[in-house]
């Protein structure tokens, strides 16, 4: 017999969801923590949860790894111009560098931000770890450390390669085989820098690693999620509502055999989501007109200073 699913779907939305859960107009976001709103909308879905949960740790790791980076080439950048300083030299005082307090004072830094970052991590993990415990099976939280040392290159996207595609078209002025020939190129090109980045980053890792260490010393007990930069705020925001759609994409086929509860996650996840944009659209408006300009003054603070670093024998 075939299950009706949008029969299913409407039984759970007038039943099985207690009222709050589903998307209600915005009293305020002030104090936003992406994690509070999953838990609260996603609670009835242990596998969707769980598996969005996991997703947002492994973002939070990925971040505080991103965060590191930034704020080694731009203590770098400010030690060249000040003391003509050769990366070589800076990293092996690194850990001192990026240990005074007041780097860790005011409003926002690269410090502060990165201390905010790993104060938050052990919170997103104990939620990770009890998604897991209620979708039944457990929970293994990597080190930072494993994570650097298993980071693999970054082949394009799906999108990325549509791009190389399009553009090749383009070029080739309608010769298919110059048009393939081009598009092969492009990817091959890509390859060879994501290998040459991994690289890099592979080289840098015991100093990533005294950078985390300094930082975690001055990681703030009292951090909250709207402590971060607004722009860092949106991007992990709206990375939840990719690692939503994914695992909705995923639970196709694990669900398969379990339509009601497929249906069930469908419902939650839609409502999640609508509670995540309009979070972003409340909460972050300036900061989205702003992040093209500050991710572009972040590329050019650490372009050189990387381009040295991957120079040192």
């Amino acid at each position: 017999m075939t299950t009706n699913l949008t029969s299913i779907a409407t039984a759970i939305r007038t039943h099985l969801l207690p009222t709050g859960t589903m998307a209600t107009p915005l009293v305020g976001v002030a104090f936003f923590d992406p994690i509070d709103l999953l838990m609260d909308k996603m609670g009835h879905s242990p596998t969707l949860y769980s598996r969005v949960m996991d997703s947002m740790a492994w973002m939070l790791d990925a971040s505080c790894i991103n965060q590191a980076r930034t704020t080694l080439f731009a203590r770098y950048k400010t030690q060249e111009i000040e003391d003509c300083m050769n990366f070589k030299d800076f990293c092996q005082q690194v850990a001192e560098d990026i240990s005074h307090d007041t780097l860790y004072e005011g409003d926002e830094s690269n410090e502060l931000t990165l201390a905010t970052l790993l104060a938050l991590r052990e919170h997103w993990h104990d939620a990770a770890a009890s998604a897991a415990a209620a979708d039944d099976h457990d929970y293994k939280c990597k080190s930072l450390r494993q994570q650097l040392d298993e980071e693999k290159p970054q082949s394009a996207s799906v999108d990325v390669r549509a791009n190389f595609k399009a553009y090749a078209a383009i070029e080739a002025e309608g010769n298919t085989v110059l048009a393939d020939e081009l598009y092969a190129a492009m990817v091959a090109q890509d390859v060879i820098v994501a290998q040459s980045r991994a690289q890099s980053n592979k080289e840098l890792i015991p100093v990533i690693l005294e950078v985390l260490r300094a930082a975690q010393h001055h990681a703030p007990s009292s951090a909250r999620f709207d402590h971060l930069p607004s722009t860092v705020q949106r991007r992990l925001t709206q990375f939840a509502i990719g690692a939503i759609e994914r695992t909705v994409k995923d639970l196709t086929k694990k669900l398969a055999k379990q339509p009601l509860a497929f249906a069930r996650a469908v419902v939650i996840a839609k409502a999640t989501t609508v509670a995540l944009s309009a979070v972003i659209k409340a909460k972050f408006s300036e900061a989205a007109e702003l992040e093209n300009v500050t991710s572009q003054t972040a590329i050019d603070i650490g372009r050189n200073a990387k381009r040295v670093a991957c120079s040192i024998d």
